[in-house]
């Protein structure tokens, strides 16, 4: 008796250009990131994504899709991959943290 295969809990339905820009910012963690643990992970999802992502094109609009399926761990792995990437970018002079820390301060809430 085989056991049942678990599914992934997590669906994300991309056109094929945003599924392109999650290949290719993946792609760039691999070239332009020194931790080992970071290179490892987009490998991991990048292959995993051009493995098991089905593509389709959506009946209605006629665009080219891909239905992507990612088990929390993944899902947190590939939001951590798109930070990483969107770093290059970062205005230093921005402090939304400080917004955080003040509305926090105003609207206190339980400790997550």
């Amino acid at each position: 008796m085989s056991l049942p295969t678990r599914k992934p809990s997590i669906r994300l339905v991309v056109s094929d250009m945003w599924f392109d820009l999650l290949i290719y910012a993946l792609s760039e963690n691999t070239k332009n990131i020194s931790d080992q643990n970071t290179i490892q992970s987009a490998n991991a999802l990048m292959e995993k994504l051009l493995k098991y992502s089905r593509p389709y094109t959506d009946e209605k609009t006629g665009i080219d899709c891909a239905d992507i399926r990612f088990f929390p761990d993944e899902a947190s792995q590939m939001i951590w991959q798109l930070l990483v990437v969107c770093g290059f970018y970062l205005d230093e002079d921005v402090d939304f943290y400080s917004v955080l820390k003040e509305n926090h301060i105003s609207n206190p809430g339980k400790e997550p």
